[in-house]
């Protein structure tokens, strides 16, 4: 197991997931958080969800490879720390910097797009499931249909 660290330099990686191509380096960073949480949260996780909503993906993301020493952190997101630290204690396994990177190229390899609440193109309904709802979309085909197909099934 490698080390997740954040590199800056790393951010690129997920330029070819992206259903409009980016090169606002902010936009890159934040939708690269976006997938390396794909990658460490179950679908669904509320400590994640309200965490990401709170601080936002770059900076949650932050939080979580500092161990979220302080309390900041919790209480911005509304939870307690015994439940931050038990989400730390289940992401922090899946911190493997090789595994996330393969994840990522292998989305790139599948022509997967990676959309994220940032895109015009989020299901707006998702966000009615507050912090459950799902931190980022991998799509294949043509990521534009989300916003015609997508309401139908809510």
């Amino acid at each position: 197991m490698t080390e997740f660290r954040w590199a800056d330099a790393d951010t690129r990686v997920v330029a070819p997931l992206l259903p409009t191509p980016l090169d606002d380096d902010a936009q890159l960073a934040h939708a690269y958080a976006a997938a390396v949480w794909s990658c460490l949260v179950e679908p669904g996780d509320r400590i994640a969800g309200a965490l990401v909503s709170a601080l936002g993906p770059e900076a949650a993301l932050r939080e979580v490879l500092t161990g979220a020493r302080g309390g900041v952190a919790a209480d911005a997101a509304g939870l307690s720390r015994e439940e931050l630290r038990g989400g730390l204690d289940r992401w922090r396994p899946r911190l493997d910097r090789e595994q996330i990177a393969f994840a990522i190229r292998a989305a790139v390899h599948a022509r997967v797009h990676l959309v994220t609440p940032a895109d015009e193109r989020w299901p707006s309904a998702l966000t009615d499931l507050g912090p459950y709802a799902p931190l980022c979309l991998w799509v294949r085909g043509d990521p534009r249909s989300l916003s015609r197909i997508a309401p139908a099934y809510w």
